[in-house]
């Protein structure tokens, strides 16, 4: 899926006229990566799975969305969150809120926002691994 061509049938919240992507690591060994737009060098946003946030990440895709995109198997699923990078680095924060689903088979993917859910639009990204970390070495 590196370095593939993705096409977001309704583009981006706020960046619906933007809808064709360039998907590539961000750096090698970070869990990041690249949405560099195609019709605009000026737009790149970083991405990551959602699942080394939180690893109860979940939520039920509609069946027009599953349709738009495509899907007819579970393991050609690709959720990413977009992330906020600020000024300071250890402030960033990943929208838990509107993940992009994609299909690996056809490279169509979409904004999708969950309605009715508690996932935050800022969830802090550093501050989830360092609790993590505690929790690791017993809560010290």
């Amino acid at each position: 899926m590196e370095n593939a061509q993705i096409t977001l049938t309704t583009g981006l919240l706020g960046l619906e006229s933007y809808t064709k992507f360039k998907f590539q690591p961000f750096e090698e060994g970070t869990p990041f990566y690249t949405l560099q737009s195609l019709e605009s060098s000026d737009l790149s946003l970083i991405v990551m799975d959602p699942a080394l946030l939180v690893e109860a990440f979940a939520f039920d895709l509609g069946d027009d969305d599953v349709k738009e995109l495509g899907i007819t198997d579970p393991d050609d699923v690709m959720v990413m969150v977009v992330l906020t990078v600020p000024e300071n680095p250890q402030d960033m924060t990943a929208n838990l809120l509107g993940p992009l689903v994609i299909n690996r088979t056809t490279n169509k993917g979409k904004q999708i926002v969950l309605h009715g859910s508690d996932w935050p639009v800022r969830y802090r990204v550093f501050a989830a691994a360092q609790k993590a970390e505690a929790a690791a070495k017993g809560g010290k």
